[in-house]
């Protein structure tokens, strides 16, 4: 429920400030006082459009507050998802700058105006005479008749057995999609397969067959220039290494004692020794090389269908083209997977498809039951409300699948006139006839459905006498329940009020402001009494006030 308001340079309101009561809030007062202007201010806490151009002083901030008492558990998971802390007086604030920037509070921590939407959606249900969009909304229909059925339990374990259902349906749809594309590339996936298993790569086969090509290619020249040197150092008829030693042998022989003549000696047998060493390694490389014109025409071939198969996939390795072979085998043996896959997602939805269908008629046999009940309780509501030739049905159609509330559409048909057709309501009802439609609807369900407050906005316009004294006992029973706003300019509506606010006008300087009073028992009988008979109230007006606010 709303404790307070407090509003603050918005439209003819400088400053007010609002204390509500737990049962039934009537306001009334004079004709452009400012009684809208009240749901105006409210509208921006339920988060509607803000406009700069409703401030009263431009270049001062227009602020809008709500203390709420929050009575609905359920709410704290909403506050935990949207990090904000929890309290039981929950503080809702809105700002305008001057500049007309909007800005949203939810206990003084900056939120979305979304987030303030939601929160308030489920705080405050505002109805005025031609604002009756909800009453035609299939989604509402179907909740009250839900409320009133009292199956929740049943309804969230269909609904959470639904989304699983709905989950694997586009499960079931993509992995179809990808089995039809894989099918489609299927043969060619298996064609480079087989080319690739067919040419049997092995791991640096690649770089090992161009090594040996390099030899095979140059053998017989690197063969002639080696024998030529190895003949020339070691096997000659005068080699080169023998007669490096012969040198070295003498000048060790010399003795000469000069050092640079031991140097030279010295560096000459290091040259002698890498010679050694150079010839020995040749002769080895000599040994490995061969003049093969075959082998050397058969690592071609080989090289040449790697190096073909590399360019057709696009890579330079040949452990690359092995790791295409990996994936594409992969991806075919993903496809007989799919199959399976696509079998047991299959075989959990027929599952799935029995549970539902077994609670999904439950839900209809229950809705069913409960809208006869329904359908008495609101014509007679309607008929206290002087329409005695109103009809409502409540009409089931099965759907051809299942939906998130069960397999019913749900829609309310109406009719205001003795023999009329009965239709949609947004066909055939009036703007006051939806909004007597609304209250009597929203009295039967108030008990069973978990409406937050109720601000009623002048939906009594164009009734009076019996009729208006009526509705004002159904307001007051469904106030009994909820916390009920109402802006009226029923006599007999304001009688039943527990707090009766008072909106005025006054001059200030070259303005005219807002005020809003609390009615005491002896200034409500008074206001009632002009609203009876006109100001100043005949004494006939006070003494039929006093009746009605003692009836």
């Amino acid at each position: 429920m709303i404790k307070s308001l407090h509003i603050q340079n918005y439209a003819i309101i400088d400053k007010m400030d609002i204390d509500l009561s737990r049962g039934l809030n009537i306001i009334t007062g004079e004709t452009g006082a400012g009684k809208s202007i009240l749901l105006g201010a409210t509208g921006l806490i339920l988060g509607n459009r803000a406009d700069s151009k409703a401030q009263l002083e431009s270049g001062v901030k227009t602020i809008v507050e709500a203390v709420f008492q929050i009575s609905k558990p359920d709410l704290e998971a909403f506050f935990l998802d949207n990090e904000l802390d929890f309290e039981d007086e929950t503080i809702v604030r809105r700002e305008i700058s001057p500049t007309g920037k909007s800005r949203a509070f939810i206990n003084d921590t900056p939120v979305s105006l979304r987030t303030l939407q939601s929160l308030s959606n489920q705080l405050v249900d505002l109805h005025q005479q031609f604002d009756t969009l909800e009453l035609q909304e299939e989604k509402f229909q179907l909740n009250a008749i839900d409320a009133l059925a009292g199956h929740q339990s049943l309804l969230d374990n269909y609904t959470k057995d639904f989304q699983k259902y709905r989950t694997l349906r586009e499960q079931l749809n993509a992995k179809k999609e990808t089995e039809a594309e894989a099918r489609k590339e299927k043969d060619f996936l298996q064609f480079q397969l087989n080319e690739l298993q067919e040419l049997n790569l092995q791991s640096g086969e690649q770089e090992s067959l161009e090594s040996e090509h390099a030899l095979l290619e140059h053998g017989e020249k690197m063969i002639e220039v080696i024998q030529y040197a190895t003949q020339l150092l070691d096997e000659s008829d005068q080699p080169v290494i023998t007669g490096l030693k012969g040198i070295i042998h003498q000048m060790k022989q010399a003795q000469s004692g000069v050092s640079l003549f031991e140097e030279l000696a010295s560096h000459l047998q290091n040259i002698t020794i890498d010679l050694e060493e150079w010839n020995r390694n040749a002769q080895k490389l000599g040994d490995q090389l061969e003049s093969n014109p075959a082998r050397l025409t058969e690592v071609d071939e080989r090289l040449n269908a790697i190096y073909q198969m590399e360019r057709k996939h696009q890579v330079r390795t040949d452990d690359e083209l092995i790791e295409i072979a990996r994936s594409i085998e992969e991806k075919l043996n993903s496809i007989t997977f799919l199959a399976e896959e696509i079998e047991e997602i299959h075989k959990q939805i027929q599952t799935l498809e029995v549970k539902l269908e077994a609670q999904s008629e439950k839900l209809s046999k229950n809705r069913k039951k409960v809208a006869q009940i329904f359908e008495k309780e609101v014509i007679h509501l309607l008929s206290e409300l002087h329409m005695t030739n109103a009809q409502i049905k409540v009409d089931f159609e099965t759907s051809d699948r299942f939906l998130s509330t069960g397999k019913d559409v749900v829609q309310f048909l109406f009719t205001a006139n003795k023999g009329g057709t009965l239709s949609r309501i947004k066909k055939v009802a009036s703007g006051g006839e939806l909004s007597r439609l609304s209250l009597c609807i929203k009295s039967v369900v108030a008990g069973k459905m978990d409406l937050p407050t109720l601000i009623f906005d002048e939906i009594d316009a164009g009734i009076s006498g019996e009729v208006a004294h009526k509705m004002g006992m159904i307001i007051q029973n469904l106030a009994a329940r909820h916390q009920v706003i109402m802006i009226t300019h029923s006599p007999q509506i304001a009688s039943k009020a527990q707090l009766h606010l008072f909106v005025k006008k006054k001059e200030s300087g070259t303005k005219t402001l807002a005020e809003i009073e609390e009615l005491n028992d002896e200034t409500r009988i008074i206001e009632i009494a002009k609203m009876l008979s006109g100001d100043p109230p005949s004494p006939s007006a006070i003494q039929n006030a006093k009746e009605l606010v003692l009836s």
